[in-house]
C-alpha cells in the first residue's frame, strides 16, 4: 500500500508495474518481520536463526506470512528493453534472491546491491557469497550507504580491485551490524550519463523497488505494509 501511494503521489502509474510478492530462491511462503522503528528494515525471519547476536531486537518484531517466487519465474529478462538496471536492497536476502535469478542476471547491464554482512549472516548465508555474484560484472565501484543523502560521483574500477577494497573494509570475523556499503556493478567501463551521479539511486530506494530501464519498474522485493 505504501509503495502504491508513492507511485500515485509521483504521478508515474503509467510507467511502473508492481508485483505484490517477495522474491526468493524458490516458490514458498516466508515468515516476514515487521520493523515499526524503521519501515525500510522489514526482513525475512530465518526459520532457524543463525549464530548471530541480534543487534536490532529482531525477536520482538511481529511476523507475518508473505508469498515468495523466483524472479526467473516472474519475468523474462530477454523481453525487457535495454539497458536493464537492477537495484537489490533486501535486508540480507540478497544471496537467496540471486539463487532464483540465475537466468535473469546475465541480461542485467547495471547492478546496485547493498552489502550488509550482518543482515546476510542473520539470514544464515555466507556474506562472501555476494562476491561470487558481483564478479559476473567486470567493473564496479562502492558508495557508503550514508552517502545516499548527497550526490556522489561514481568512478568505476576493475571488479577485482573493488572486491579487494571491500574485503579490507569489512572484518567478517567480527561483523559490525552498522557497517554496510553499496556496490555498483557495470558490464562496461563507463556509466551512462544518467548514472554518473549516485543521486539517481536515492529515488529508487525511497520506493523500495528494483528499477528496470527507466520506463518499467518490474520487480518488487519488499512487501509494502
Amino acid at each position: 500500500a505504501l509503495l502504491r501511494r508513492n507511485i500515485v503521489a509521483h504521478h508515474v502509474e503509467s510507467l511502473i508495474q508492481t508485483y505484490p510478492i517477495a522474491l526468493f530462491s524458490k516458490k514458498t511462503t516466508l515468515p516476514f518481520e515487521i520493523c515499526y522503528r524503521n519501515f525500510g528494515d522489514h526482513r525475512i525471519r530465518p526459520n532457524q536463526p543463525a549464530n548471530v547476536q541480534e543487534a536490532y531486537r529482531e525477536a520482538e518484531r511481529k511476523v507475518i506470512a508473505v508469498q515468495a517466487e523466483r524472479l526467473d519465474d516472474v519475468l523474462d529478462a530477454s523481453q525487457l528493453e535495454k539497458p536493464i538496471v537492477m537495484k537489490v536492497d533486501i535486508q540480507g536476502a540478497e544471496v537467496q534472491f540471486f539463487k532464483g535469478a540465475t537466468k535473469f542476471l546475465p541480461f542485467v547491464d547495471y547492478l546496485v546491491i547493498e552489502y550488509s554482512p550482518y543482515m546476510i549472516q542473520y539470514l544464515g548465508d555466507n556474506p562472501e557469497s555476494i562476491f561470487e555474484i558481483v564478479q559476473q560484472f567486470p567493473f564496479a565501484s562502492t558508495v557508503d550507504t550514508f552517502d545516499r543523502v548527497r550526490s556522489v560521483e561514481i568512478a568505476l574500477k576493475p571488479i577485482e580491485q573493488v572486491l579487494e577494497s571491500v574485503r579490507i573494509m569489512f572484518d567478517l570475523k567480527h561483523i559490525d551490524p552498522e557497517q554496510a556499503v553499496d556496490i555498483i556493478c557495470s558490464r562496461t567501463s563507463v556509466l551512462p550519463s544518467a548514472l554518473h551521479s549516485y543521486r539517481w539511486a536515492i529515488w529508487m530506494s525511497s520506493l523500495y523497488i528494483f528499477f528496470v530501464y527507466f520506463k518499467i519498474c518490474s520487480i518488487i522485493s519488499k512487501v509494502a505494509i
